[in-house]
């Protein structure tokens, strides 16, 4: 009898989007939150807009994400921002290609 071989998640990528694997498929259908998520809720705190603020996470909790997780996704990600903005070339914060260059230019707003 042969063995259950379950697929990669790159298989699973490709049956349920085709030849075309997008950035948003992905997180789509993977049901991760995008880092777009925290630069928006960043900039509601900056502005202290409470209701873009409520109005975000209730979005976040409709979209079947935990509350919780999301907080933690926010502090790693304003520590990341603090990192970028002391650091002199950024190395300390944590990110991969466009998030890494990102990162410098948003925390100069805080």
């Amino acid at each position: 009898m042969a063995p259950c071989v379950m697929p990669s998640i790159f298989d699973q990528m490709v049956s349920f989007s085709g030849r075309n694997i997008t950035y948003h498929d992905v997180i789509s259908n993977l049901n991760v939150l995008d880092f777009e998520y925290y630069f928006r809720m960043v900039d509601y705190l900056l502005r202290a807009e409470v209701s873009g603020i409520l109005l975000m996470l209730n979005e976040v909790i409709f979209n079947g994400f935990d509350p919780q997780h999301f907080m933690n996704g926010l502090a790693s990600h304003m520590r990341n921002l603090l990192v970028a903005s002391r650091a002199r070339n950024g190395c300390l914060a944590r990110g991969v290609g466009n998030l890494a260059r990102t990162l410098p230019a948003a925390s100069r707003r805080m």
